[in-house]
């Protein structure tokens, strides 16, 4: 997928989707290519000593995989956390404080591509 392609997906995907400015919460967003759910949000602070030189902020993000759900029967389904980690930024500022602005710079990170996204939800960190 070229960056144009990508934008369109992204206004198209987001459209009906709000993401509140400088509330610092998180997206978790499904990735259809690789079948799993990524949850993202800023950093709040507690990995600012390991930060690269020239980063000033970080964004977190875990990796979970949904497990099969028609070998799940009647239980309820569970996400399995199969990855995470961090991404080291200059700044929040930089991406207008709006976390959904940090999503293409993410999936070049973390799938070294871009990939549809389609927002889930968007959750409160405390």
């Amino acid at each position: 997928m070229t960056r144009v392609e990508f934008d369109q997906m992204m206004e198209r995907n987001f459209k009906n989707f709000c993401v509140p400015i400088d509330s610092y919460g998180g997206l978790l967003l499904w990735i259809p290519k690789y079948k799993e759910f990524l949850s993202m949000h800023f950093g709040d602070g507690t990995n600012s000593d390991v930060l690269e030189e020239g980063c000033e902020d970080y964004i977190y993000y875990t990796q979970f995989d949904l497990e099969n759900p028609f070998e799940a029967g009647d239980e309820e389904l569970t996400l399995e956390e199969t990855d995470g980690g961090q991404m080291d930024i200059p700044s929040a500022d930089i991406y207008n404080n709006d976390v959904s602005e940090v999503i293409p710079d993410l999936l070049l990170f973390i799938y070294d591509e871009f990939i549809e996204v389609i927002p889930i939800q968007f959750y409160s960190v405390k």
